[in-house]
């Protein structure tokens, strides 16, 4: 029998495969998965400004340079589908539609991601990784 892989090897493997997965579901808009994040955002949490953004973003910022999420708003905004409003980004009424068109298909893989986890499952497995963020020391946003 082998033996069992490390907590690591299994974050690091989920998180690249839904990455691959989740990039190829909204290849064909032309989209990524921070696209995608950077559209969730804003629809949530706008108006936002870019470090906003960069913020909720920053488990992912993995290059150097200019903050997560810059990139995918300069693109965004050339769609017009978010436009800067006073206060930050904001979706525009095509912007709406097309983070509705775009959540039935997200909300299809996150479906067949789960499939044959029971929702305990689901909700064990989500707090068993939040605790073990926390006891690396991160902070949760939404306990500032």
């Amino acid at each position: 029998m082998s033996q069992a892989r490390p907590i690591g090897y299994w974050v690091k493997l989920v998180d690249r495969l839904l990455e691959v997965g989740l990039d190829a579901e909204l290849a064909r808009d032309g989209l990524t998965r921070r696209h995608w994040q950077v559209l969730s955002v804003v629809q949530e949490e706008g108006p936002v400004d870019e470090l906003a953004v960069a913020r909720a973003l920053a488990p992912f910022d993995t290059a150097a340079g200019e903050p997560v999420g810059t990139a995918e708003l300069t693109l965004l905004v050339s769609r017009r589908w978010v436009v800067r409003d006073g206060g930050g980004y904001v979706l525009t009424d095509d912007g709406r539609d097309h983070v509705a068109a775009l959540a039935e298909r997200v909300a299809g893989f996150r479906e067949r991601i789960a499939e044959g986890v029971t929702a305990d499952d689901y909700a064990t497995t989500l707090a068993v990784l939040q605790r073990v963020a926390t006891n690396l020391g991160w902070a949760s946003q939404d306990e500032d």
